[in-house]
C-alpha cells in the first residue's frame, strides 16, 4: 500500500491519540470487496481513517490482505483496558466500527493560518521562557526531565512556508507537553491551536501549522453540496467543492479578510495544502489539491463522501482473537 505503517504511526503521534504497533488483538474483521482493482483503495481509507480514532477506541490495529485471496481484506484490532473502552466494546460490536468508519463521512477544515512573523515570536518567546524562568510547576518539571527542550529544537523552519515547520516526530510528545504547560500558556495566544500535515513518503514526514481557532466554527460539511474528482494538468488531481448559497457566502468572507494572509484546507484536520490568498473567491467553487501526492487525492475524495466506492465491501465475518 501507498500509506505505510510509518505513516499510522506519524497520524497517531501527532493527533495525540498512540495506536501503537502491538500483538495484542482482541477482534478479527474479515471484508470483501466486490472489485477487486479497489482493494487497495478500500484498504487505503481503514488505514487513515482507523489511524484517528480517539484512543478510547483502539490501542492498535493492522489492516491486510487475506492470504490466498484478492478481494478480501483481514483487519484485526486491539482494545484499551480503560472502564470506558469496555462500556464501548459492550455497546456495540465491531462491525459496527467497522462499518461506521467506512461510511461516514469525512469533514472538510479550512484554517486560518498565523503569519510567519507571528509563528517566529510564539517560538522565540516561549523558548527564552523555557530557558529563563526557574519556578515550573509540577507539570512543567515533569515535561522538560530528562533534558531541556525547545520548541527550536523540535520544530525546522519550512523552506517553501514559513508558517509551517517540519517536526522532528520523534518528539512531537514532548512537543505538545511544551505547547499544553501552564508556562507556554502565558505567552502565547488563547486562539492558537495546532494542525499538521503527513507526508510518509517524504524525507519530512510531518510539518505542523500554527493555526488560528475561529470564535464560532464553520461546518462546512453541512453545506457542501457535491464533490467531485477531476485531472488537473498542474496538480494531477483535484476535489472540487461546491458551496450552496450560505458556504458560498462563508468563503467569499474568509477569503476576503485574508487577503494578503495564507489558509490551508484539511481533510480530518490533515492538512494537504496551503495557499496565499490574492483576492476574494466568490461563486462558492474551491478546490483542494495535494501537490506533493496527487494520487492521495483518491483516498480523501473517498472518505469525503462517506466511502461511496464503486464496488460494494461487506464484512462476512468477525471472530473474537484466541488468547
Amino acid at each position: 500500500m501507498k500509506i505505510t505503517a510509518l505513516r499510522n504511526v506519524l497520524l497517531a503521534v501527532l493527533l495525540s491519540f498512540p495506536l501503537l504497533a502491538c500483538s495484542h488483538y482482541e477482534r478479527e474483521i474479515t471484508l470483501e470487496v466486490s472489485d477487486n482493482t479497489q482493494l487497495e483503495q478500500v484498504m487505503e481509507v481503514l488505514d487513515e481513517r482507523l489511524g484517528i480514532l480517539p484512543h478510547n477506541m483502539l490501542s492498535c490495529y493492522k489492516i491486510e490482505r487475506v492470504a490466498g485471496s484478492d478481494n478480501r481484506i483481514l483487519v484485526s484490532l486491539g482494545y484499551n483496558t480503560d472502564d470506558k473502552s469496555k462500556s464501548f466494546i459492550e455497546r456495540t460490536r465491531t462491525e459496527n466500527l467497522i462499518r461506521h468508519v467506512m461510511t461516514t463521512e469525512g469533514r472538510l477544515e479550512v484554517y486560518e493560518l498565523y503569519s510567519t512573523r507571528e509563528c517566529e515570536e510564539f517560538i522565540a518567546g516561549v523558548d527564552e521562557r523555557l530557558t529563563s524562568d526557574t519556578a515550573f510547576s509540577a507539570a512543567d518539571s515533569a515535561m522538560l526531565a530528562g533534558r531541556q527542550l525547545s520548541l527550536s529544537s523540535i520544530l525546522e523552519p519550512n523552506s517553501g512556508t514559513g508558517f509551517s515547520y517540519y517536526a522532528d516526530w520523534k518528539l512531537l510528545d514532548k512537543f505538545h507537553a511544551i505547547m499544553s504547560s501552564d508556562l507556554s500558556k502565558q505567552v502565547l495566544p488563547s486562539d492558537l491551536a495546532t494542525r499538521y500535515s503527513v507526508q510518509s513518503d517524504s524525507i519530512h514526514p510531518v510539518s505542523v501549522y500554527f493555526i488560528r481557532k475561529p470564535e464560532i466554527p464553520f461546518d462546512c460539511n453541512a453545506h457542501v453540496v457535491k464533490y467531485e474528482l477531476v485531472s488537473s494538468e498542474i496538480y494531477g488531481n483535484e476535489i472540487r467543492v461546491y458551496f450552496d448559497e450560505e458556504g458560498a457566502k462563508w468563503f467569499g468572507r474568509l477569503t476576503k479578510s485574508n487577503v494578503g494572509r495564507s489558509l490551508a484546507t484539511a481533510v480530518d484536520s490533515d492538512i494537504l495544502f496551503d495557499a496565499r490568498v490574492v483576492s476574494e473567491v466568490p461563486g462558492g467553487i474551491t478546490s483542494i489539491t495535494c501537490p506533493n501526492d496527487p494520487d492521495r487525492l483518491r483516498t480523501k475524495y473517498a472518505i469525503l463522501k462517506g466511502g461511496r466506492y464503486y464496488t460494494e465491501v461487506n464484512i462476512v465475518e468477525e471472530n473474537k482473537v484466541k488468547k
